[in-house]
């Protein structure tokens, strides 16, 4: 009979920890579904600065030198390079990038197109 009560014991200690990995993996999946609707409204936004412009992937990609497929790529990724937004907002038609962040309640705008003359001046170095 005691085998069967430590059995119960056994299985009541892998139940709590079970919950604990669900919980563990619930979690995981609130963060995965996070960064997958962050990637969506990012995307929304790329493309939503294109239909600003009333420009199609297709002129986005000729004025940028790259395909349309590349276009598309870049509307739905999720990470990129400051050089490549700023050759496709240029694209756009922006007349002016920036990147505004808060920091310790401080205010901060990097000017994006400063960063293609910096790049410009180390090259020449």
């Amino acid at each position: 009979m005691s085998d069967i009560s430590n059995f119960v014991e056994v299985d009541d200690t892998f139940m709590a920890r079970f919950a604990d990995v669900r919980g563990i993996n619930a979690d995981r999946r609130k963060r995965e579904s996070a960064q997958i609707e962050m990637d969506r409204i990012y995307a929304a936004n790329l493309s939503a600065i294109r239909n600003a412009a009333q420009l199609t992937q297709n002129e986005i990609a000729a004025s940028m030198g790259i395909k349309q497929s590349a276009v598309s790529r870049l509307e739905g990724q999720s990470d990129m390079l400051l050089s490549t937004l700023l050759g496709y907002l240029n694209a756009t038609g922006a007349e002016s990038a920036s990147i505004v962040v808060v920091v310790h309640g401080q205010r901060v705008e990097l000017d994006l197109e400063s960063l293609r003359h910096i790049k410009a001046l180390s090259s020449q170095t």
